[in-house]
């Protein structure tokens, strides 16, 4: 932009009947032309987060729920004498074993289904391994915390509280 006086001098020497009244840069044609695009990407964006969110919120509400129906099973292991890190390591294998289910599915069904979405990528096959690299660790570092923070609660349970529960 520091050379349009210098080109509108120009375009008039050459051809003084050509407007020169909306002279841009080429980003500022780019940023004209992918506006809509780039609003699209990032409210698929806002709506992947929600998703990874909703879905972690989803595995912990679920792996709670079977901790609070196994509480006295949890406080008779505990009162046996059971550590935490076996009880931690219990909860926290079913999350993975639910995750891990999940995924399976999930990428069977996102290979078939990525052609809907293909006119939305740019630069990006459809069946790109570094994106599904990363939405598998992104779902597995969503479940980690899911599970450890279910799994929490429960090696912390009183076994005298647990056995007394229902």
């Amino acid at each position: 932009m520091s050379l349009e006086t210098a080109v509108r001098k120009e375009i008039r020497n050459l051809d003084p009947t050509i407007p020169t009244t909306n002279i841009r840069s080429m980003e500022q044609v780019m940023d004209g032309a992918l506006g809509a695009r780039r609003f699209s990407l990032s409210l698929i964006g806002v709506f992947a987060v929600t998703a990874l969110v909703l879905a972690a919120a989803a595995l912990y509400v679920v792996i709670a729920y079977g901790i609070e129906r196994r509480t006295r099973e949890i406080g008779v292991r505990m009162a046996l004498g059971a550590s935490q890190f076996p009880i931690l390591q219990m909860i926290m294998s079913e999350g993975f074993c639910l995750v891990a289910t999940g995924m399976a599915l999930g990428f069977l069904a996102a290979i078939p289904l990525a052609n809907l979405i293909a006119t939305q990528l740019y630069g990006v096959s459809t069946h790109d391994p570094l994106t599904y690299a990363i939405v598998l660790v992104a779902l597995s570092v969503a479940a980690l915390f899911a599970s450890y923070f279910a799994a929490r609660r429960a090696m912390h349970l009183d076994p005298m509280v647990a056995l007394r529960h229902e």
